[in-house]
């Protein structure tokens, strides 16, 4: 029995002389338990140290990207995530903590590009699929492509089993305020609103010359995001004091499509416009 306890004891110190790597499993084992009870600090040095020790463990380099992004270290994790790609260390699910780097450094464009990546390359990881889908759903909202949003988030929402959030009504006000010259001034207002793909917005401006007014703009624009393209229509009136000009009319049609080749965002603009000055007609 002595010997056996003896045994025992002396284990751990056989191993280490031994240099049989079992530090790299309670190392990586305490890491995660930092994690997840918000020790971050603790948990990316743990991390670090491991991934030095196993330069090709890749659970290590996933927890110190996991661990730099919630200390919100996003640099940190762009320049960690490249060089990973060059030294070919960077796998499938690893691209969602940079994707989320890029999402929360206000890159959206290259943010939907690696979440695509990290889905692609791991199709069979599930956990990270619904990370993929969701991820790519806030880029595009950030992209103000709300078709493929709702598109996405469905998507993640099929894999995860959570319920879509239901969509509101957004409203936004604008003032505005401009003072070319002494003695000119413009005032304007604007509301629009906007649910899921479609936009009403509507605009008032004022311009005047000595305090007096001289011409106003009353315009209105209905947009539609579609896919593949959006479609806006708008149209105006004016009027104002100088005859030679007003009263005028004009109507609008734009067509945007949305592109997205590798890590860049696209939407070139096709534009058609009528405009009626009766004085010139």
């Amino acid at each position: 029995m002595r010997v056996l306890l003896l045994f025992i004891l002396l284990w751990p110190c056989f191993v280490l002389a031994q240099g049989v790597p079992y530090l790299a499993p309670s190392l990586l084992e305490q890491a995660y338990n930092n994690m997840l009870a918000g020790n971050y600090a603790a948990a990316e040095s743990q991390y670090f140290a491991l991934s030095t020790q196993e330069p090709h463990n890749h659970a290590a380099w996933e927890g110190l990207l996991w661990a730099q992004n919630a200390l919100g270290k996003y640099h940190a994790t762009l320049k960690l995530s490249h060089q990973l790609v060059k030294q070919q260390e960077m796998q499938g699910a690893m691209y969602n903590y940079l994707a989320f780097a890029y999402l929360q450094s206000k890159r959206p464009s290259e943010a939907r590009y690696y979440y695509q990546l990290g889905y692609r390359l791991d199709p069979q990881n599930p956990l990270g699929n619904q990370i993929s889908q969701e991820g790519m759903a806030y880029a595009y909202l950030a992209l103000g492509d709300y078709p493929h949003f709702y598109e996405q988030l469905n998507r993640s929402t099929a894999l995860s089993g959570i319920p879509a959030p239901k969509p509101k009504l957004v409203f936004q006000t604008t003032l505005s305020y401009n003072a070319p010259a002494k003695n000119k001034k413009a005032y304007g207002i604007g509301q629009s609103i906007a649910y899921r793909s479609w936009k009403l917005s509507g605009a008032y401006d004022d311009f005047r010359i000595s305090n007096t007014p001289f011409r106003n703009v009353l315009k209105a624009e209905l947009g539609k995001q579609c896919n593949p393209l959006d479609i806006a229509v708008s149209g105006r009136t004016i009027s104002g004091d100088d005859e030679r000009v007003y009263p005028a009319k004009q109507v609008g049609l734009v067509l945007s499509p949305k592109l997205y080749p590798g890590i860049f965002a696209l939407k070139p603009q096709v534009f058609a416009s009528y405009s009626h000055y009766p004085r010139f007609d």
